[in-house]
């Protein structure tokens, strides 16, 4: 709120027009995202001078990046009949706040497996594994910075190019603080699994 303020006239009237600036700092809630707008409505200002206002509205936009964000990732995304493939889970917090508490779950699509056991604790959190997920339960992510889980896939399904899309989705992720993740978080590039007798085969000669 303004009161009695004061815009100084034009030297040299109609340009240039006598202006004066109000700043304020503003910070979005943990839990809110995207494009808001803040707009001073027409004919909201008065002044002492009878008719003067503000004839048009006048707005501003800011967009707001989700406090937690996240990428998932194949490596490599194709691989023969029982081969391994690293998932790599990326999680990023974009906010001024410490994210604990962070808890979900990734269940692999059909006929895809863990491999092995997943290393523990990741993300400052416990990890423990299905036979076709994995969780994480308890995780930190301090205030501005990213965490990654790791952990390794199998597929015994042959096929020419049978692919598998691993997501997490909207909403799935959880924190003390209220803050998920407002989109679904998807693999880059999906996991293909062919027959080894399908998979290109080079040779180098020195």
């Amino acid at each position: 709120t303004l009161t009695g303020g004061v815009i100084p006239a034009s030297a040299t009237p109609p340009t240039p027009v006598g202006t004066c600036a109000i700043t304020a700092t503003v910070q979005a809630g943990l839990t809110t995202s995207g494009t808001l707008n803040n707009t001073i409505p027409a004919n909201s200002l008065t002044a002492a001078q009878p008719g003067i206002t503000n004839a048009s509205p006048a707005q501003g936009s800011l967009d707001v990046t989700p406090a937690l964000t996240g990428t998932k990732a194949y490596s490599p995304t194709s691989i023969g009949i029982n081969g391994i493939s690293t998932v790599t889970i990326t999680l990023n917090n974009n906010s001024a706040t410490n994210l604990t508490g962070v808890n979900f779950t990734d269940t692999l699509p059909a006929n895809l497996n863990v491999s092995g056991v997943p290393v523990s604790p990741q993300c400052n959190g416990t990890i423990t594994s299905g036979v076709n997920s994995v969780t994480l339960a308890g995780g930190t992510i301090p205030a501005g910075t990213s965490c990654t889980l790791v952990f390794d896939v199998t597929s015994s399904v042959p096929g020419s190019g049978t692919t598998y899309e691993n997501t997490i989705p909207t909403g799935d992720i959880t924190s003390n603080q209220g803050v998920g993740n407002t989109t679904t978080i998807r693999t880059g590039t999906d996991l293909t699994v062919v027959n080894a007798t399908t998979l290109p085969v080079t040779v180098g000669k020195a």
